[in-house]
């Protein structure tokens, strides 16, 4: 048998050392095995338990695996992608929050003209922020339908 300690992650919280617990459950559960994986720092913990679907006892094979596997099961990585993301994004609140910004003060006396150069301005940066906007969804969407190639 695998030695435990050395293919479980450390915790994704706190980087502590996993506790294994074992707990055997009575007849209402078919003496099904309950494994648990207990962060010995923080207390978070994964769980999986023997397969009681099928009647009598609990099929118990493959406990301990699932239970490693809910343990050591992370997100995905941030990746540039993502960086990219946020970086658009902020520049579309940017501009949005520019052109209402503009909107709303700033238009010195009131003259057509100078209400008529903040509007052009505040369009301006609303065609960048829609500009922005589409390039961020866009590229999540590739991202989506190449994690789904991949899958």
């Amino acid at each position: 048998m695998t030695d435990i300690k050395t293919v479980l992650k450390p915790c994704p919280f706190c980087a502590g050392n996993p506790k294994h617990i074992r707990n055997s459950l009575d007849e209402r559960y078919g003496y099904a095995v309950s494994v648990t994986y207990e962060c010995q720092s923080c207390g978070v913990a994964k769980s999986a338990i023997g397969d009681t679907t099928k009647p009598g006892y609990a099929d118990n094979s493959t406990v301990e695996q699932r239970a490693m596997a809910a343990w050591n099961t992370r997100t995905a990585p941030v990746d540039a992608q993502d960086a990219v993301d946020a970086k658009l994004l902020q520049q579309a609140r940017d501009a949005l929050h520019g052109m209402l910004n503009k909107r709303g003060y700033g238009c010195g006396d009131g003259s057509d003209h100078q209400v008529e150069q903040h509007n052009t301005a505040a369009n301006n940066k609303a065609t960048e922020a829609i500009a922005a906007i589409d390039a961020a969804l866009q590229a999540s969407q590739t991202s989506e339908n190449q994690d789904a190639v991949k899958e």
